[in-house]
């Protein structure tokens, strides 16, 4: 197997803009994967020569702070740009954990020559239990768990949302600007998602599965394909998480090779109805 890399980005604000630091890390500022000042890069598939060994949080200890974006230097082999990532125990579960309002985070990897991946095809899967929402009564609509796919800046992207106002989307950011590619309704399926309001529903489990391969981009929920569309905009980037104005439990971050296929998730670990709140 090969031994992954990492190094640690920048994060700058954009020239004439004031970069906003809050109590919990959170920056209002632009970020690139890939500055001209780091290379060389080097580009392919997600596949066993170039992968990304993940997230699983069982190396930490309970309540441990693992990077927040006002300190870059506390994990090699991701970025948090924006809020804070713990660790947090439940139970004999080993999990992430996020309190921000908005909270960001790109994986970074290199190949065993020191040269960091630029990956083309690739499936970004994560777990996420959506524990409270924030701004009770003007949730924007927005608001969800997010799965970045070929992010290249924070101007540059894919994203497939699973998001409070029910609707499923995919959407491309390029240069700044946000472009939705295809949307749909979701569904009570294999799970309630929405409640009786019709709002993306808090205390479960979301098993959320974003795969690019070529120009095809499909977002699928615990197993379920939920939408597919093609787009050439991007072909290459990296994989990150985002969630907005909600508490999440986070597990099982996981870049997979890019002809992988979704498979049933593993057990969801049964979430306390008022778990210890992290330290």
């Amino acid at each position: 197997m090969v031994k992954n890399y990492f190094r640690v980005k920048n994060i700058f604000s954009y020239i004439g803009s004031l970069c906003l630091i809050t109590a919990s890390g959170s920056a209002a500022a632009f970020y690139d994967a890939y500055p001209e000042s780091e290379g060389p890069y080097i580009s392919g598939p997600a596949s066993e020569n170039l992968q990304w060994l993940g997230e699983d949080f069982l190396s930490y200890s309970d309540g441990q702070k693992l990077e927040c974006s006002n300190n870059k230097n506390a994990r090699d082999h991701f970025d948090v740009t924006s809020g804070c990532l713990q660790a947090k125990y439940v139970d004999s579960w080993k999990l992430g954990w996020t309190d921000d309002k908005v909270f960001r985070v790109v994986a970074i990897g290199k190949d065993s020559n020191g040269s960091e991946i630029k990956y083309t095809d690739q499936t970004n899967q994560y777990r996420a239990y959506i524990k409270t929402w924030k701004n009770s009564g003007s949730i924007p609509a927005w608001s969800g768990l997010h799965a970045f796919a070929r992010y290249q800046t924070s101007d540059d992207l894919y994203v497939g949302s699973i998001r409070y106002d029910g609707n499923v989307t995919i959407k491309v950011k390029y240069q700044g600007a946000y472009t939705t590619l295809a949307q749909t309704k979701l569904t009570n399926g294999v799970k309630n998602y929405l409640n009786t309001q019709g709002k993306l529903a808090a205390g479960q489990w979301y098993d959320i599965h974003f795969s690019v391969v070529g120009n095809k981009l499909t977002l699928a929920l615990d197993g379920v394909e939920l939408l597919s569309v093609n787009n050439d905009l991007l072909t290459e980037g990296t994989i990150g998480i985002r969630t907005d104005n909600l508490s999440a439990y986070l597990d099982d971050w996981q870049l997979l090779p890019s002809d992988s296929i979704v498979v049933d998730p593993p057990t969801d670990p049964e979430i306390p109805t008022d778990p210890e709140t992290p330290a």
